[in-house]
């Protein structure tokens, strides 16, 4: 039979228990506090312990009656239970010693789709890089007469027979050609621009009075790509004197009236003083400037601006200061060549406006004068005279 020998007279509890035979403390090992009856802990080393030992009083062996002897015995030892920390009087009831359940938030571990192993079924990139976008050109057409120096985009009035110098460097964007278009002139001009339609500043000959309409394209083209812009500019001549008067002529067997050969004809203004082709009173191309009106004054003198030789014209005379008189107007048809018939046109602006025009008059071989009109001053009147003579004749 083992003994039990009762280690801690501590409670009545486990007195009684111990006159039973002993108390059986139960466990022995563990892994939480949760493991340990009695208000015990586990230790480090695996063990249900006390917290803290309580302080332990012998049992002395019975050695038989002790002999005060005369002194009073003194007190006896203290048989007075200490209780171990934290712990319960009542032992009948074991502690409840059911886990706490753990509510701390555990990792995620739903199932997540495997992305980095699956194999890439897309398809691989086979386009082309796009070539760099051009930037569009933006169009800005200019001009300016020859005795200006602004630049003007909306447009210019200036006088018959200028060159007007045109302008695209203010146009702005990627620009790999420049071209010029004269969209429309005055009928009988014969006016190109110079040195071509492609620079960036030509130039252009106001031959005649009148509208000149120009379209400036600007144009980006690199074979791919293609992008233009436009603009336009209108040139208006105008005379600045009394009188101005213009002849121009239209060959049809002339193939090209602008080149070095081709017919010519004359413009003749005759003071009434003077007879036809004589001078000092008839301006025509032998007698060009006429000393008229005030003697030594230049102002009021005509002159024959323009000359033409060999295509269609144009022959201007202005005449400002005029006389109180009635002066002629004619035209010779001086050399065809081989050319034949040709067809003639006369304009006379006053004060700068268009106030007489004889267009298309027929003359079918050279050597023929056509004597056109008379004109009265200051009233401006114009009669038609139209009349044709086989060479000059001898009185207006």
């Amino acid at each position: 039979m083992t003994s039990c020998r009762l280690i801690f007279p501590l409670f009545a509890s486990l007195t009684l228990l111990a006159l039973s035979g002993c108390v059986d403390l139960g466990e022995v090992t563990c892994e939480s506090d949760n493991d340990c009856r009695f208000g015990r802990v586990c230790s480090t080393a695996g063990q249900c312990t006390w917290t803290a030992p309580p302080t332990q009083t012998p049992i002395e062996e019975d050695a038989g009656p002790v002999d005060a002897g005369p002194h009073d015995a003194g007190p006896g030892p203290d048989t007075t239970p200490i209780e171990p920390p934290d712990a319960v009087s009542d032992v009948s009831t074991p502690p409840d010693t059911t886990p706490t359940p753990d509510t701390t938030p555990g990792p995620d571990t739903t199932p997540q789709p495997d992305v980095g192993n699956e194999p890439d079924t897309s398809l691989p990139d086979t386009s082309v890089p796009d070539a760099a976008t051009p930037n569009c050109p933006t169009a800005v057409a200019r001009a300016r007469g020859e005795h200006e120096s602004d630049w003007q985009i909306t447009g210019l009035a200036v006088a018959p027979l200028e060159t007007v110098s045109l302008d695209a460097t203010s146009s702005s964007g990627d620009i790999t050609r420049y071209e010029w278009t004269l969209v429309s002139r005055p009928s009988g001009s014969t006016t190109r621009l110079v040195p071509s339609n492609t620079v960036e500043q030509p130039t252009l000959f106001l031959d005649l009075a009148g509208w000149y309409e120009l379209e400036l394209r600007v144009i980006y083209d690199d074979g791919d790509v293609v992008c233009d812009a436009r603009d336009e500019i209108r040139i208006r001549a105008i005379p600045n004197e009394d009188v101005h008067i213009e002849l121009t002529w239209d060959t049809p067997a002339d193939a090209d009236q602008t080149d070095g050969s081709g017919t010519d004809f004359d413009l003749h203004y005759l003071h009434p003083n003077g007879q036809w082709n004589n001078y000092p009173w008839d301006i025509f191309w032998e007698n060009p400037r006429g000393d008229w009106g005030v003697q030594g004054d230049s102002w009021d003198d005509p002159s024959l601006d323009l000359d033409d030789t060999n295509g269609a014209g144009p022959e201007n005379i202005t005449h400002s200061g005029l006389e109180n008189l009635t002066y002629n107007i004619g035209a010779y048809y001086y050399a065809s060549g081989t050319l034949g018939a040709s067809y003639a046109t006369l304009r006379v602006y006053i004060d700068g406006l268009l106030a007489f025009e004889f267009a298309d008059k027929y003359l079918d071989h050279d050597e023929l004068f056509w004597h056109v009109a008379q004109l009265t001053w200051p009233s401006g009147q114009i009669m038609a005279v139209d009349q044709v003579y086989d060479g000059f004749p001898t009185a207006p």
